[in-house]
């Protein structure tokens, strides 16, 4: 599919994942316009690729999104938009027990909420018949783990919604197409350090005991994990680009296994996550 004259708008452009998909799509031909939340990082992506055009606005401020909305509906004339792309998202790797209440409201509202209303807010701008909406969810909407619990309900949600959504969607002749990375070195597996040493500062001895073991081996994971943004980058051109877009585009060898193993009955994946974060079930049965 040719990309000429094609137009996109892709929400969370400035993080690793993001600057790997704006720049392969520019490469190829489309106009990116890629939404950031601040100046500075308008002028990074700005330096990409001549077809990547910021634009600025907060996927938690609706009042931003419109704005930026009606900027782009004057720009792009009859014409509207190719796709979307809604990428923006935060992690918070604290165990349930251990989170402040603001912070599970700041990972839903980004994750899940930012999604709904830049969603809402473009549909008018898709071209009838002819449209994209991708979605960067997570191995962690597959298969859910300890210490992560609000991000994967976050990336759950939108595993439904999307099954949901693309039958709504297909009726219109738009594709919804769903990213299920698995981990990535980026700036979201560069902050769960930070996180896990908030997490488990000051807390008391019985909550270190029961959730240690759950948060170092994410952080183990999260520092060994491989620069393959790359790979989210071709997976999104893929998206746009392919005659007949898969429904799901998994990236990396965890994301694959993930999407095997949740088909296991509860007992044996529970099983394995104790083997994998060495803990014991020390529920009374």
């Amino acid at each position: 599919m040719s990309a000429k004259q094609k137009s996109i708008l892709v929400n969370g452009a400035n993080g690793e994942l993001g600057i790997a998909g704006v720049e392969q799509l520019a490469q190829s031909g489309f106009i990116v316009y890629a939404g950031v939340r601040s100046q500075v990082n308008a002028d990074k992506l700005s330096a990409v690729h001549p077809n990547v055009r910021p634009v600025i606005f907060d996927a938690t401020d609706q009042q931003s999104i419109e704005a930026c909305v009606g900027d782009l509906k004057e720009q792009l004339g009859p014409g509207g938009l190719f796709g979307l792309w809604s990428n923006a998202g935060i992690s918070k790797v604290i165990p349930f027990q251990l989170m402040e209440w603001e912070e599970i409201e700041q990972v839903v509202d980004v994750n899940l909420f930012g999604t709904f209303r830049i969603i809402r807010a473009v549909l008018p701008l898709l071209t009838k018949g002819d449209s994209r909406v991708v979605i960067t969810g997570s191995a962690t909407g597959m298969l859910a783990g300890p210490a992560v619990s609000i991000y994967s309900t976050t990336k759950w949600g939108l595993e439904g919604f999307c099954d949901a959504l693309r039958i709504e969607f297909n009726a219109m002749g738009t594709h919804l197409i769903l990213l299920e990375p698995g981990l990535i070195k980026s700036n979201m597996s560069d902050q769960v350090e930070d996180n896990v040493k908030r997490s488990m500062d000051g807390v008391s001895d019985e909550d270190l005991k029961n959730n240690e073991a759950f948060v170092s081996t994410i952080a183990k994971a999260a520092a060994g994990a491989k620069p393959i943004a790359h790979k989210v980058g071709a997976a999104v051109l893929r998206a746009f680009t392919d005659r007949n877009p898969k429904r799901r585009y998994r990236i990396g060898a965890d994301a694959k296994a993930a999407a095997i193993v949740r088909h296991l009955p509860d007992s044996v994946i529970d099983g394995i996550q104790r083997s994998l974060f060495k803990v014991k079930n020390k529920a009374t049965k």
